[in-house]
């Protein structure tokens, strides 16, 4: 399993040295810190987050968020960048939103000259100290069957859920790549 995960963040940097709109940016820290939470949804820590902010969900660094446009009855894909600060692996065990029927972890590859997506089945490990890209032309989360259209400067929320950390909510917003 660890060789998978070093393939699939070798290959999500690798493509993600050369798109566009995968820059650095500043970061502004939030400083609210957010314990476990795993009980009710009314539980679920309501952070919020945008391109330029990062939040804390216990030792993780959740940044750049963003989706893609898409129209209702489509799908579109969503990117993040995270972190783990801690001294010990998490594991990013779900995602969902209210905005569509479904949510997936998708990975983009190449063989040849042919571009593969495919779902991917195993928990997203976390390794201390390490970021996972999910980018463009790599690892991304798949909003399948929008409920409703998806425009530029629109927003939503999508729940992360980690094995140890539990929950938390972020705002995603739709932006051109």
């Amino acid at each position: 399993m660890r060789r998978y995960i070093f393939v699939v963040h070798m290959t999500a940097l690798i493509l993600g040295s050369g798109m566009i709109g995968c820059s650095t940016n500043d970061v502004i820290v939030n400083e609210h810190e957010h314990g476990n939470v795993h009980e009710h949804e009314h539980d679920i820590s309501q952070t919020k987050v945008h391109i330029n902010e990062m939040v804390k969900h216990g030792d993780l660094n959740i940044s750049d968020v963003w989706a893609r446009p898409g129209f209702s009855g489509g799908n579109t894909a969503v990117y993040m960048n995270l972190v783990n600060v801690g001294d010990e692996t998490e594991y990013l065990v779900a995602v969902e939103s209210d905005i569509c029927s479904a949510v997936e972890i998708h990975q983009v590859s190449m063989k040849g000259d042919v571009m593969t997506m495919l779902t991917v089945s195993e928990d997203v490990e976390l390794v201390p100290n390490q970021m996972v890209h999910f980018m463009p032309g790599g690892l991304h989360f798949m909003m399948i069957d929008l409920y409703e259209d998806l425009n530029p400067k629109d927003d939503f929320q999508i729940q992360l859920t980690f094995k140890e950390l539990g929950p938390v909510v972020v705002n995603v917003m739709v932006s051109e790549p």
